[in-house]
């Protein structure tokens, strides 16, 4: 290009004037002019460079006097330096020109990434927006199925209640109506009563006297059941062989026969002794407390035996006088008046207060004398004090006992007791075995009895007094053989 320029000074080739009306050239006139981003990315910079030929008067005027030659005209030398300079000028601007240009370029990667985000925010909202107005649609769905259930029950409740109501209503109605019929049959039954005949009213209460009449003759004042007497007899036993156990399970069964038959002598009244000598006469140590029940049970028997009431005092003129008013009346009436008699006049006394004391002091006897034997045929110490624990739970059982045979004795049929003796036979209509892994054949013979047997004699009412009935059967011990 400087070639260029040198063959246009040598041919005086004059080039188009750049500057203005003024005479001044403007600041670009020898710079290199600017390139368009395109251009600067296809080609190298280009520049324009004017001749030394074609500056122009102002040109000239400001070349330094360093770049004349001596006849006056500027030296193409010097010329040829400022153009270089100008073109290195232009070299520094491209520079800068495609700096911007990068910037530019950079600044529109920048634009177009935050367009991207934008894009991908834009489309989380839509999402988010979907999202929640599909929540909206099912909440309001939901919304509109309970308001219809809700609906639908409110309307349920208000058909339910007005049923009631009407319900409520008719039965008030139908409540009026029979009290009203109930008024109209009273008052027709009132007046039906006003017109009846007198003799007629008469006969009716006469009627009504009988009936009661009747009622009191026949009426069974304190009638137990067979049924009632047998448990309460079985209670018993259980009670009294518990008390054996409890208190002469490790009782010594080694004394002699010999010493057996003198302490039973000595401790028993003489009544109850050829008793239990025949009960200890087949005494066997395996079976003792069977014996000792026994023992107790031949004592306690004294309270069944009685005819009257077990307890009355026997130094009271009353009592006196009703044992012989019993025995007179046996002889006088027959079998049902006199157990209607004995029955009602032993409840009388039964519950009279003057009575108790004695009982009271007949039981502890009766206790006492079975502490005293049991003991002397057992070799063990038992203090008869009330305050004792074995007496205490003994008396206990003979006051069942008393009233028990007092409730028997209250009845209209008569019941009788039974202690089969040693060496009786065994009936097995009367008796039952103790063991059951033994049960006695009506071959064998009766050791010992433990509890007696109950017969009835007579019906309910006290009359037919050829009726029998075992109402509880004996327990008894027999022999091995």
């Amino acid at each position: 290009m400087v070639m260029q320029d040198d063959a246009a000074l040598s041919k005086g080739e004059a080039a188009p004037s750049d500057c203005n009306t003024n005479g001044d050239r403007p600041a670009s006139s020898l710079a290199v002019a600017p390139t368009t981003s395109a251009e600067s990315e296809s080609d190298a910079p280009s520049t324009t460079i004017r001749s030394p030929s074609a500056l122009s008067a102002d040109d000239n005027a400001i070349i330094s006097p360093e770049e004349t030659t001596s006849n006056g005209h500027p030296s193409p030398v010097k010329a040829r330096d400022r153009t270089t300079r100008s073109v290195s000028s232009g070299s520094g601007r491209s520079v800068n020109s495609k700096i911007a240009n990068l910037r530019a370029a950079f600044e529109k990667g920048n634009t177009t990434e935050s367009s991207s985000q934008r894009r991908f925010a834009s489309r989380e909202r839509k999402d988010d927006r979907l999202h929640m107005t599909t929540e909206l649609k099912t909440e309001r769905e939901l919304r509109i199925m309970y308001e219809e259930k809700c609906t639908a029950l409110g309307e349920e409740v208000e058909s339910l209640r007005d049923r009631l109501e009407q319900s409520k209503a008719e039965w008030k109605r139908r409540s009026r109506e029979m009290q009203q019929e109930h008024e109209r049959t009273m008052q027709q039954v009132q007046t039906a009563r006003a017109s009846v005949d007198p003799r007629a009213i008469d006969l009716q209460r006469q009627i009504r006297d009988l009936k009661q009449s009747i009622a009191n003759s026949t009426m069974m004042e304190s009638q137990i059941t067979d049924s009632t007497f047998a448990q309460e007899m079985g209670v018993l036993h259980h009670e009294l062989q518990n008390w054996i156990v409890n208190n002469f399970r490790r009782a010594k069964a080694d004394i002699p026969q010999a010493e057996i038959d003198a302490r039973i002598g000595q401790v028993s009244p003489a009544k109850h002794s050829e008793t239990l000598r025949s009960i200890y006469q087949g005494f066997e140590p395996a079976a003792k407390l069977a014996f000792y029940q026994a023992t107790a049970m031949v004592y306690v028997m004294d309270i069944f035996d009685d005819p009257l009431l077990f307890g009355l005092p026997d130094q009271q003129d009353w009592t006196n006088h009703v044992r012989q008013v019993s025995d007179s009346l046996q002889e006088v009436l027959d079998g049902f008046a006199f157990n209607r008699w004995r029955a009602t006049t032993l409840d009388c006394i039964r519950q009279s207060n003057k009575i108790r004391e004695p009982i009271g002091n007949a039981a502890e006897e009766i206790a006492e004398l079975i502490c005293v034997t049991l003991g002397a045929l057992t070799d063990m110490d038992l203090p008869t004090e009330p305050g004792r624990v074995w007496m205490a739970s003994l008396m206990l059982i003979i006051m069942r006992a008393i009233r028990l045979a007092h409730l028997f004795r209250i009845q209209r049929p008569q019941y009788t007791f039974c202690l089969p003796a040693a060496s009786a036979p065994f009936d097995p209509s009367m008796m039952e075995g103790m063991f059951v892994d033994n049960e006695p054949s009506s071959e064998r013979v009766v050791r010992c009895a433990a509890s007696p047997s109950v017969i009835k004699i007579g019906d309910p009412y006290g009359d037919n007094a050829h009726l029998r009935n075992i109402v509880v059967k004996a327990k008894v011990i027999c022999d091995a053989g």
